[in-house]
């Protein structure tokens, strides 16, 4: 019964990226590559009406920035594809339809949308994403905003993950944006240490990858892993980005209290996640490679690629 039961959610998660991708193939058929800007824009109001019908009504799904004055300094975001706010606590400084400027207090999820992803739409999106990091030290210590690139398709030269996390690394690496600072950041924000950086990177057409802060020894590191598609028939890449945005409004992306005050919604997530994806580890920055043998409970020896400074666990 169990077996039956996984099956049919994972059918139901599934069909929800398998709408996506009967709208998005619809259009793309009638007007073509040439009208791709333009269907980007459909495509950015697909996934914000999806979402905005699953988010609890106290929050919205609109586009536009976010902006501070704290300290007298103006602080503006890029412009973003995706800003889910609490409208319920805080009202915006701007407001035309869907296009709003918020305080960074009302932020809670961001997420840059592409119809295609490669190195340079990744690159684009991560330098967006980053301009949400820079309000650390303009908000509230304990928001916890969630940030994602969602695509609907992939460029034939991105090998997923391999590709993903290579482009991680060197841009985390290289990034405005220093690494120690991040770390900093993150052993200092102990109730969202994931704010520094990107939660969630997924195509609809190979499958997603997802942040997983850790801690090993005295060390604070942002470790990913991937979920593959496995089968066609259970794409669940829309499906774990609603699931870690919805942990994240409904609890700040606390397990234990998800478990708590949902635990309907919490086992059926955390069931369905561990019976249908398989992991491979990135971790970053890499640090006294040759002293660290395992990760947590996993038990899977790391090894060093030397190349790009990180830390990789084999499947």
């Amino acid at each position: 019964m169990g077996s039956e039961t996984d099956e049919m959610f994972a059918d139901f998660f599934s069909s929800y990226s398998d709408e996506l991708k009967s709208k998005m193939t619809r259009l793309d058929k009638i007007v073509g590559e040439k009208h791709w800007p333009s269907v980007g824009d459909f495509k950015e109001s697909i996934l914000r009406q999806m979402i905005a019908q699953r988010i609890p009504r106290r929050f919205e799904a609109s586009s536009g920035f976010i902006l501070s004055t704290k300290g007298g300094d103006k602080v503006l975001s890029r412009q973003l594809d995706l800003l889910i706010w609490d409208s319920h606590s805080n009202p915006p400084i701007f407001r035309d339809g869907e296009f709003v400027i918020i305080p960074p207090e009302a932020c809670r999820g961001v997420v840059e949308v592409k119809s295609t992803l490669n190195n340079k739409t990744l690159e684009e999106a991560l330098v967006n994403i980053d301009s949400v990091v820079n309000f650390i030290d303009h908000a509230n210590a304990d928001t916890c905003i969630y940030k994602a690139i969602f695509a609907f398709t992939s460029d034939e030269s991105v090998s997923f993950p391999d590709s993903i996390f290579d482009k991680l690394s060197y841009y985390y690496e290289s990034a405005n944006l220093a690494m120690n600072k991040r770390v900093e950041w993150m052993r200092h924000l102990i109730k969202n240490p994931s704010l520094p950086w990107v939660n969630y990177i997924g195509a609809l057409d190979t499958g997603c990858i997802s942040l997983v802060p850790c801690k090993i020894g005295d060390d604070h590191h942002a470790s990913y892993h991937s979920h593959p598609i496995l089968d066609v028939t259970n794409n669940d890449t829309y499906g774990v980005l609603e699931r870690q945005l919805l942990s994240n409004l409904i609890t700040g992306n606390d397990s234990f209290l998800m478990g708590m005050f949902n635990p309907g919604l919490h086992d059926l997530y955390s069931r369905f996640d561990l019976k249908y994806f398989k992991n491979r580890w990135i971790t970053i920055p890499h640090k006294d490679a040759d002293s660290i043998t395992n990760i947590g409970n996993i038990g899977e020896p790391f090894v060093t690629d030397s190349k790009r400074h990180l830390y990789t666990v084999p499947q």
